[in-house]
């Protein structure tokens, strides 16, 4: 089933955004299977996680902060992983929801 023209159209229409965003991103080198890279991996937690705010999505992060910085970030004892030997933190998950249920119910 192809695409609405209506959707090509606005996704032509913000093409530039698209790439600026994506650039954005693969600035931010985040390799979380590199233990030197952890902190990275929880900046671009912290990124993805502002970034889905900006769209309007209502957003958790369940297992630490919801807006942590590199020199703040303090992960919980419970949410550490061993890697090549190494202990890390694990990064933050990202819970997200658009919309609330219970309000379309009220129509």
């Amino acid at each position: 089933m192809p695409a609405p023209p209506t959707f090509l159209s606005w996704v032509d229409a913000n093409t530039d955004a698209f790439i600026s965003r994506l650039s954005h991103a693969a600035a931010i080198p985040s390799m979380s299977g590199d233990p030197a890279f952890r902190p990275r991996v929880q900046e671009m937690n912290d990124w993805l996680n502002a970034e889905l705010k900006k769209v309007g999505v209502e957003t958790k992060c369940p297992t630490g902060s919801t807006s942590s910085t590199k020199s703040t970030w303090r992960p919980s004892r419970s949410t550490w992983a061993v890697m090549d030997g190494q202990t890390l933190p694990l990064p933050n998950a990202i819970l997200g929801r658009i919309g609330n249920a219970k309000d379309s119910d009220k129509s």
